[in-house]
């Protein structure tokens, strides 16, 4: 647990899922204690800020297909 935690936190702090990295910081730590299944509680956040995550970069894809199409004067119809 502690292993697939670190490494999507890693990732979604480099896309800047911030929230979700915060998220598999978490349960990186809580999944290493003598009580893993502490890190249930923070896992059923998961869903809302993958979502969350999802709905970001989908606004960013749609800003960058904008100015794309403003800087090449084209328009999808």
């Amino acid at each position: 647990i502690a292993e697939t935690a670190h490494t999507l936190k890693s990732s979604a702090r480099t896309v800047g899922a911030l929230q979700l990295g915060e998220l598999c910081e978490q349960i990186e730590t809580r999944s290493r204690s003598d009580e893993p299944a502490a890190c249930l509680p923070v896992v059923q956040q998961l869903p809302d800020a993958l979502t969350a995550a999802g709905q970001r970069i989908q606004a960013a894809i749609d800003q960058a297909g904008s100015v794309a199409e403003a800087s090449t004067g084209l328009v999808q119809g």
